[in-house]
């Protein structure tokens, strides 16, 4: 997409903000004909300022004493939605068209029913989800998004969630769709050839959905890189998610340069911003050396100089973020200054600053518009006497650390009611734990979990075994189709095409393969030295694949 032409309409559109107000509906929808991004979020959803990600019922008192504007990652439940909605907060979802479960039902789907939703790669083989070496995701197959089927699914399944009282989606994993070549290999239809257009159908029809039920509804969406979303996809949503958003689980450092990345992305992003699009940023808190509080303030004050609504991906009762889910800044009083190389960004109530250098000490003065006695700095503890600053003793000069952001002011189920009743679970194990081993169960193929990299490869508590979880008691063929496993081909890093080596020990992936395994027996509710065993499962249950160790010559 392209935002540079636009730069001079956004300028136009800062400087013509009255003090203190929100852009206007039709300030918004002038910029948003402009870009050909549809039509503006509603009024809501452009003023938030922070939400809540993944609620659980320990945090609802943290909820209740917050200001977030909305949850996503939130259960499908009638009573959770109306004890949200009481509590003034907006509720949303989880959904995903881009991957599917076989081990489970999702969204009213579990692919090993439904193959045909799967998408075909060019050797009419089925993709597996990209995430399935990368986060483990064994047993996870890409959809595609063109299979006419597939969408009249979701589109039911969207009706009902609707109808339990939802405010919308929260669509994960969007990007730019590869082809599917599920009708070459006869395995299914497909509504367009296109396949980002086929995915923006989707996105239009359960957009309507939920405006047929919530008139200021909104579609959510997370590409993790606004900046790269297929602009067709704007047409339909609201706001899409910058994820890992300066601190990501994946490293113990901030994440890239703060002026030549995300500053940049925050400026780029600025046309969608005026055009009534929102963005989510999304941060990990809790992997860097600089601690819990000092990285929520820096990634809070990037994300609300930009105008982003923010998360730190940690509870909303943690100490050390409490404070900024319960604050709202308030309109802005104009767009993000710089002075001295320091960012800030004045709003109604109070305002943020940033300082992006790692050596030294950020100064700014005030500016004239901020004509009051005391300001509050809130990263100081509540009743630290610090906190509160004397403008008149102190002066009008504010002080930042290196490399800090800081900010100054002036219970219900969450069982899911759409999720099929869970069955019986089977869970498969091999002995001595082995990744990356094939079974077949009823004829549909899965992997044992092999573990994965964060900052380093974590096995996990899945190591060797994966788990099925059936609708309702039945009878089930389970079989090993690996009697032999193979060495595995371990990755050399998270998301990497790099391997550790070629040929790794399977019960020791970060280690070279010196041994080699033979299926030997079952173990469990059955007991059989045959690869294939028929298992009544009643009630969850664990069957074991034995297997012979030998070293190698």
């Amino acid at each position: 997409m392209r935002f540079g032409i636009f730069l001079c309409v956004v300028i136009l559109l800062v400087t013509q903000l009255r003090a203190a107000e929100w852009p206007d509906a039709a300030t918004r929808a002038a910029a948003a004909k402009s870009l050909d991004v549809g039509e503006s979020a509603p009024d809501w959803l452009v003023q938030s300022e922070t939400y809540g990600f993944s609620p659980q019922p320990a945090d609802w008192q943290a909820l209740a004493e917050s200001k977030v504007a909305f949850v996503t990652h939130c259960p499908v439940n009638r009573e959770f939605f109306e004890r949200c909605h009481a509590l003034g907060i907006r509720c949303f979802p989880y959904a995903s068209f881009y991957q599917g479960f076989a081990t489970t039902t999702f969204q009213g789907v579990n692919l090993k029913d439904h193959p045909e939703f799967i998408e075909v790669d060019e050797k009419g083989n089925l993709r597996r989800t990209s995430f399935w070496e990368s986060e483990d995701a064994k047993n996870m197959y890409t959809i595609c998004p063109a299979c006419p089927e597939y969408q009249d699914a979701m589109c039911k399944w969207a009706e009902e969630v609707m109808k339990l009282g939802a405010d919308g989606f929260f669509v994960d994993n969007l990007s730019s769709r590869s082809p599917c070549f599920g009708v070459k290999f006869g395995k299914h239809k497909h509504v367009s050839d296109d396949p980002n257009h086929a995915f923006a159908m989707l996105l239009d029809r359960v957009r309507k959905i939920v405006r047929k039920y919530k008139a200021d509804g909104a579609l959510l969406g997370n590409s993790a890189n606004p900046v790269g979303l297929p602009h067709e996809y704007w047409k339909y949503l609201d706001a899409d998610m910058l994820e890992s958003y300066i601190c990501t689980w994946v490293s113990k450092d901030r994440w890239y340069d703060w002026s030549g990345h995300w500053h940049e992305q925050d400026v780029k992003l600025q046309p969608l911003i005026a055009a009534g699009k929102q963005i989510q940023a999304l941060s990990y808190l809790g992997h860097t050396g600089y601690g819990v509080r000092e990285d929520a303030f820096f990634c809070y004050a990037s994300a609300r100089l930009a105008g982003f609504v923010w998360n730190g991906g940690v509870p909303l009762s943690n100490p050390d973020t409490a404070i900024l889910y319960q604050i709202r800044l308030g309109p802005p009083l104009g767009a993000e200054q710089q002075q001295g190389g320091v960012y800030y960004r004045l709003f109604d109530r109070g305002f943020v600053v940033l300082n992006p250098d790692k050596q030294k000490l950020g100064t700014f003065e005030l500016p004239e518009a901020v004509k009051f006695s005391y300001l509050n700095d809130l990263f100081p503890r509540a009743g630290d006497p610090k906190a509160m600053i004397d403008l008149k003793t102190a002066g009008r000069k504010v002080t930042i650390p290196p490399f800090a952001g800081r900010v100054y002011l002036y219970a219900p189920s969450t069982q899911s009611e759409l999720q099929t009743a869970a069955g019986p679970t089977v869970t498969v194990t091999t002995a001595p734990a082995l990744g990356e081993v094939r079974f077949r169960v009823d004829g549909f193929d899965y992997w044992t979990y092999s573990g994965h990299w964060t900052t380093q490869y974590e096995q996990g508590p899945n190591f060797g075994k994966f788990m099925v979880t059936f609708d309702r008691p039945g009878k089930h063929k389970i079989e090993i189709v690996d009697t032999v496993p193979a060495d595995m081909k371990t990755p050399a890093g998270y998301g990497t095409s790099q391997r550790l080596g070629e040929f790794m020990d399977p019960s020791q992936p970060t280690k070279p393969a010196n041994r080699k395994f033979k299926f030997r027996e079952w173990k469990g509710v059955v007991s059989s030295t045959q690869p294939s065993v028929e298992v009544d499962v009643k009630d969850s249950t664990t069957l074991t694949a034995e297997f012979d160790v030998q070293d190698k010559k």
